[in-house]
């Protein structure tokens, strides 16, 4: 459902980039992934996709921004471990 309206709304807007910050160490499928794709007709583009947890610690601690310690995304139920926004 939320990858169908995402897409719409891209596609009414006439958008052609998808700027996401997925991760490649977040899930096993996504390390096959690549920081920058085609999917669907529009660029898909990971600008922290390479960083790794600690990386990404030391950025919000430096920027002073909180984090969790653990976060369970009741999205993420299919085998992939995928929401199907990133699929």
């Amino acid at each position: 459902l939320k990858k169908d309206t995402l897409f719409d709304y891209v596609k009414r807007e006439k958008y052609s980039i998808w700027l996401n910050c997925v991760r490649r160490v977040e899930t096993k499928s996504r390390q096959s992934m690549k920081a920058i794709s085609l999917s669907g007709g529009f660029i898909k583009f990971s600008p922290i996709f390479s960083l790794s947890d600690k990386d990404v610690y030391y950025i919000l601690k430096s920027q002073s921004l909180g984090f969790l310690n653990r976060l369970h995304d009741r999205c993420k139920i299919n085998p992939t471990n995928e929401c199907g926004l990133h699929l």
